[in-house]
Order: structure tokens, then sequence, then C-alpha cells
């Protein structure tokens, strides 16, 4: 935050490779008697108070945005508690339980934080059972918070009707394992164009990467270009109303094995990767030509598998299943096995070269 601050500059945008990741940290730990997950501090919400307390000559308004496959309660819990809100809290004891009522709130700056902060997040939510891929399940507003009941899936929070003005929070609640086509949509147009008419100085992203279809969660279905899709209109935005000022701070993301070529790595090479791309800071972003990119590099990705599928077409068994299209037996990857081949490659090749 200091780097992306300074006069002059020292960074037009940073990425935190920061563990354990921590929206689910709130501003007293857990939030609502659940587990805080891995997370020990809310490393989102610290990164925004300190923008606004001490770059206050350059920061009036911050805005964090979340793409982790969980809802961030963590951090949405610190964004409120700069308004006053009732808290209770209740304590076993020998004769019974005793109920405690209090105020509770902690501005980050001033009173007037309420007006200056956005919090959105797109997550998943909802029964963990199978839901089809192709489009956002709509999901009932009576069961918006399940507050993590039995087959919801964790943390149960962020439904359709836990929004509000002051401060701003925006949730965007998808069914698990939502089609890449319809996360994008809903990301387009549910929490992009709110967070550009918001006009933040500093735009705080918590960038998790166990969407991705290949983490071992398995509750999302997004791919590497996915995350690189998703940070570009980021930049774009962040270019367009903040000078480019953007920090991305690491979250969920639990494959690791293989390394480089896990879903992580892969996922947060290509999120980098973007932040990193200086072609972005010369693209005029706003919201009707951020959805005309979508719908033409959706557009494009069709007729892809489309002369994918006609330059191989499947061919049938006797028994009616589809013919492999490939005689080599197919296996699972073994990408700590794979990561140890890479390394071993490399060594050989810099001892080769000495």
């Amino acid at each position: 935050v200091r780097d992306v601050c300074a006069s002059p500059r020292r960074a037009r945008n940073a990425f935190c490779a920061v563990r354990p990741p921590g929206h689910h940290a709130g501003p007293r730990g857990a939030v609502g008697g659940q587990s805080a997950g891995f997370c020990l501090f809310s490393t989102a919400a610290i990164a925004a108070a300190y923008g606004l307390a001490c770059h206050r000559d350059v920061l009036k308004r911050v805005a964090i945005l979340d793409y982790d496959v969980h809802h961030g309660n963590g951090t949405q819990a610190c964004v409120r508690n700069t308004r006053p809100t009732e808290r209770v809290e209740s304590f076993a004891c020998a004769g019974g339980a005793v109920q405690l009522t209090g105020t509770d709130f902690k501005p980050w700056l001033s009173l007037a934080d309420a007006d200056n902060i956005f919090f959105g997040s797109i997550h998943g939510f909802g029964a963990e059972a199978d839901t089809p891929p192709d489009e956002p399940k709509k999901i009932a507003s009576a069961d918006s918070e399940a507050g993590g009941a039995a087959g919801q899936f964790y943390p149960g929070s962020g439904g359709p009707v836990d929004q509000s003005a002051a401060p701003a929070v925006l949730n965007s609640p998808v069914a698990l394992r939502t089609s890449s086509e319809a996360w994008r949509r809903e990301m387009a147009e549910k929490l992009l164009a709110p967070l550009a008419a918001f006009r933040p100085d500093l735009l705080i992203v918590s960038a998790g990467f166990d969407a991705h279809a290949h983490d071992p969660l398995e509750a999302g279905a997004l791919l590497d270009r996915d995350f690189e899709w998703m940070t570009a209109e980021l930049v774009g935005l962040a270019e367009a109303v903040c000078e480019g000022r953007l920090v991305s701070v690491l979250e969920g993301g639990y494959q690791v094995a293989g390394g480089p070529v896990s879903s992580l790595g892969r996922a947060a090479a290509a999120h980098v990767a973007a932040l990193m791309d200086a072609s972005l800071t010369r693209v005029p972003w706003d919201a009707t030509a951020c959805a005309q990119r979508l719908e033409r590099g959706i557009a494009a990705e069709a007729a892809w598998r489309q002369a994918r599928t006609a330059a191989a077409p499947a061919q049938e068994l006797p028994d009616g299943s589809a013919k492999r299209r490939s005689k080599r037996a197919r296996s699972d990857v073994d990408y700590t096995q794979l990561q140890a081949e890479i390394e071993a490659e490399e060594a050989a090749n810099a001892g080769a070269g000495e």
C-alpha cells in the first residue's frame, strides 16, 4: 500500500503472496460463532484501513473486491464494524447462560468511514449437492443466510439479501461449480459496474484461486484464463478510476502439489501476468466496453470448442460409449513427480552450462 501510494510511485500495483489467508477473520477473530478457516488477520481490511489512515492525502475512498470461492465474511464484518451495530454475546456458566448486549464499532479513520468503503464479493453459495454448471442457480432469498448450516457451503453467509448501502456491501452469490461464462457475466454486471461507479482511490483485491476447476475443494469451475480475465478487467478499472492503485492479496487456493504447474501456481501466474501487462494501462475501461469484450471472448471460446470437436469427431463403440481419440492409456497426473522431473531437468541443464 505504501508503494502504490508513494509520491513518486514506487509501484503501479502489487501482488502479496501471503499465507495464511485472511478474509474469514473478523474484527474480533472468528465471525458468527464459526471457525475462521485458516485465517488469523483480516489482511485486506487491514490494508484498506491502513491506506485510509496513513495516506489520507491520497486516499479518500477504498474498495475491496473478493473473488475467492468462499464468502469473505470476516472482511465484511470489519467493513461493517465502522458503523455502530448491536452485539450480543452469550456465556455458559454454572447457573445457566449469561447474555450481554452492547454497541460495537471501531472506525478506521473517522465517523465518516462508512461512506468511503466498498466491499464486493462473488462466491459460491448454497447446498453442496451437485448443481448444473451452465447457469447460476437462482438462490431463494429465504435461504440467503444459512449460517453455515449442515449441507451449506462454508461459511454460509453472503446471500442475495445480504447487502447494505453505508458502508457499501455488495454480495453476488452463485451456485457451486458455476460455469466460467456465467461467473464472468455475473461479476461484470453485478460487481464491476457498481465498483467503477463508487470510484475508489485504492482497490484491494482478495485473490482466492480455490474456484479453479482443479482445486481439491471441487467447488468451482474456473480455468486459468478466467483469473486472467478478472485481473485484466480490475487493472483496467483501477487505471480508469484510481491511477492504477491496486493491491492484491492471496486468499484461498489449495492445489499445491506440482508447484508451478499446480492449479494454484498456474492461476496465480495468470493473475500476476495480467497485473504486469503494460498494455492494460492504455485500454479505456467502462461497463459497456467490458460487457462487449466479455461477449466477444465467450463467442471466440465457443467457436474454438466447436472447431476442435469438428476436427476430431467422437466415434462410438458398439455399446454406444464414446471411443477414445487417443490409444494412449489415460491416468491421473502425479504433479509431485512432474515437479521433481522438471527440477531435475533444470539442474541438469544448469550443470551442463557451467
